[in-house]
């Protein structure tokens, strides 16, 4: 259990990192004046950095699991805006690498549980 815990600190550390440099990438590219599109920067940047304080949250979480006592709050939702929500989180890596979400079959069926989990 200690081995795996080790590996899952290092695979949170390298993404964190992957994601802290393409951020510092950005920024610098729109302050050297050389981004190519700065509105399509200042979003990239802006979704990016929710993205990792979403997962530094997530990691809070995993701590509170972990010592027994998490904060999970249920309620209700379209199962078609969860699921459209994460399509639209993963689209911009998927057309990186060629590939098309697609998620128009979804139903709005009513969910209800912690909507982040």
């Amino acid at each position: 259990m200690e081995s795996f815990r080790r590996e899952f600190v290092a695979w949170i550390s390298r993404d964190r990192r992957t994601r802290l440099a393409r951020l510092r990438a950005m920024s610098e590219g729109l302050e050297d004046g050389v981004a190519a599109d700065p509105d399509r920067y200042l979003r990239q940047t802006s979704t990016e950095a929710e993205r990792l304080n979403g997962m530094v949250g997530d990691l809070f979480e995993l701590s509170r699991l972990h010592a027994g006592t998490p904060t999970l709050f249920r309620s209700r939702k379209s199962l078609y805006d969860l699921i459209g929500d994460a399509l639209a989180g993963a689209d911009p890596l998927a057309r990186e690498h060629g590939v098309r979400l697609v998620g128009d079959w979804i139903e709005p069926v009513p969910v209800e549980g912690t909507a982040r989990r």
